[in-house]
């Protein structure tokens, strides 16, 4: 740009000597020009945002939760129905006072006592304890001479909470009465003196348990139990049975996903009646190790086992793997077990049972496989199919005669395929939905039939509460596919079971309330036992008071 006024300075002195070369005779004053400009550049200024506020978009995605928890081992276990007609099944009804007693009256002259409580114990040598009480006694009497049965337990368990260890203890006291009334009464007529049976027991258990505040944990645990059975109200006829339970667990933390664990177990039990005394004792060696990590969860087990008339390998093992997005765990695993098939256990699964006169245990080993499906918040749905064989499973007999009584036979060799599957519906803690199935496919059995064991079970409970007052609760029991031995010794198969009742309970006041429950809705004769009908419909209510 300078260059173009060099130029023109240059221009115009050339014009002035033109002009003074042909005007020689003008004479022009002498005059400066200066011109002068001063250039700097500048840089275009953006212009000024204008400020104003505005809220972030809402988010409306659904976050998802993932959490890392450990699979746990879940076993099912598929027993008959207890030992007593369906309508005293256990009180369904919810619970809601820690410390109350429960009186109730209704048909069938049910008479029902509950009584609960629970707290703080006595701070004894400066120890902090608790304790909890509960007893539960019903009485009823049906239709048919001689069927009525009158059943009471009292449980109590107490904590005593030391610096290093927690001090558990436990006692149970029961007392049971059932009448064998399950005989043709048109051939046979009996005092109810003469049909009375009559259980009684007594269980202590003491265990200890540290903090688990070190890599190593243990609880070991000893239990003595009494049992007594006078059967048809003899007392010639009377069994007695005693017990030692002995468990010693422990464990040792490698890692937060890593353990290594063994127990030393002993059932020592001694059982006579008459001039019979018989012993049945178990003796046991766990060492196994377990893994919880990520999706990958599982255990395994070996468990040389000394039993009553052999040793048994029974191995435990287990492994899942779970799917984090499609909420889906899929596990399979194989378990071996032997049971005792003490007194106890076989009079509590048939109150109408003989003495025994022999015992075998039962040695069972399950192939299964599991999935375990969460749709949702609301909805899980569980499924297993398992391949069992089992080893002198027991079954029961009608005896010869009157039948009113049941002898115990052994299955000496059994195979089965068991399918199982589950739903529950859970919406917070005002609606619970919940229904089980489960099928047995028995084969290759040394008897005809597993006599009285069922093929078939559907389960089924809700519980809804509408508000804080009230409770409501259902309940639907079916067992199938019961077979029996009449007595003209023909297998026939007894008809389906099927319990429909349920519960309410109403607060009236913060410390008062009725409730009322009802049971065989559909007042079946249900024949769980052959020759054994149960109770028709059953409905009782009365009052819960809370102390």
């Amino acid at each position: 740009m300078r260059l173009k006024y060099y130029i023109s300075l240059v221009f115009i002195a050339l014009t002035t000597m033109s002009s003074y070369a042909q005007y020689t005779d003008t004479v022009i004053k002498n005059n400066t020009i200066e011109i002068t400009q001063s250039y700097q550049p500048e840089i275009k200024q953006n212009p000024k945002p204008a400020l104003h506020a505005i809220l972030p978009p809402v988010d409306t995605t659904h976050p998802i939760f993932n959490y890392d928890v450990p699979q746990q081992t879940l076993y099912y276990t598929y027993s008959s129905t207890p030992i007593r007609p369906l309508a005293l099944g256990k009180d369904t009804s919810y619970n809601t006072y820690p410390n109350y007693v429960k009186l109730g009256y209704g048909n069938l002259s049910t008479i029902f006592l509950e009584y609960g409580e629970e707290g703080k114990g006595p701070d004894l040598f400066h120890v902090p304890s608790e304790h909890s009480i509960y007893i539960h006694s019903i009485y009823q009497k049906g239709s048919i001479k001689n069927q009525q049965s009158w059943l009471t337990d009292m449980r109590e368990a107490g904590s005593i909470y030391g610096k290093k260890l927690v001090w558990n203890n436990s006692l149970d006291i029961l007392n049971n009465q059932y009448y064998c009334y399950g005989y043709d009464h048109n051939l046979y007529q009996y005092d109810a003196g003469k049909v009375k049976q009559n259980y009684t027991g007594v269980h202590v258990g003491l265990n200890a348990m540290n903090e688990g505040l070190s890599n190593i944990n243990y609880n070991p645990g000893i239990s003595f139990n009494a049992y007594t059975g006078t059967i048809l109200d003899s007392s010639s006829n009377k069994a007695k049975e005693y017990s030692c339970i002995i468990t010693v667990p422990i464990s040792y933390n490698i890692d937060t996903s890593l353990q290594l664990k063994a127990s030393i177990n002993a059932a020592i039990t001694q059982y006579s009646v008459s001039q019979i005394s018989i012993s049945n004792n178990i003796f046991q060696f766990v060492p196994g190790i377990e893994y919880h990590g990520g999706l990958m969860s599982g255990h395994a087990y070996l468990n040389p086992t000394v039993g009553k008339d052999a040793t048994y390998f029974l191995p435990d093992i287990f492994a899942a793997y779970r799917l984090t997005e499609n909420h889906i765990v899929l596990s399979a695993g194989l378990r071996g077990s032997l049971v005792q098939n003490t007194y106890e256990q076989l009079s509590t699964d048939n109150p109408y049972m003989n003495t025994l006169t022999g015992i075998k245990q039962t040695h069972s080993t399950e192939v299964f496989g599991n999935i375990d499906v969460s749709i949702g918040h609301h909805i899980s749905i569980t499924g297993r199919l398992s391949w069992w064989q089992y080893e002198n499973m027991p079954v029961f007999v009608n005896s010869i005669g009157d039948m009113k009584q049941f002898d115990i036979l052994y299955e000496s060799q059994l195979n089965a395929i068991s399918l199982f599957a589950a739903l529950k519906y859970q919406i917070s803690n005002n609606l619970s939905v919940r229904i089980s199935t489960t099928s047995y496919n028995f084969s290759n059995g040394s008897l005809v039939k597993p006599w009285h064991v069922p093929t078939s079970r559907i389960k089924g409970d809700i519980l809804f509460q509408p508000n804080k007052k009230l409770y409501v609760t259902g309940y639907l029991n079916i067992l199938g596919g019961i077979t029996a031995i009449d007595n003209n010794n023909n297998p026939i198969t007894l008809d389906g079971i099927a319990d429909l009742g349920g519960s309410i309970e109403y607060e009236i006041v913060s410390r008062l309330s009725l409730f009322g429950q009802a049971c065989n809705l559909l007042n079946n004769k249900n024949e769980r036992w052959l020759g054994y009908q149960g109770y028709g419909f059953n409905v009782f209510g009365g009052i819960r008071l809370k102390f």
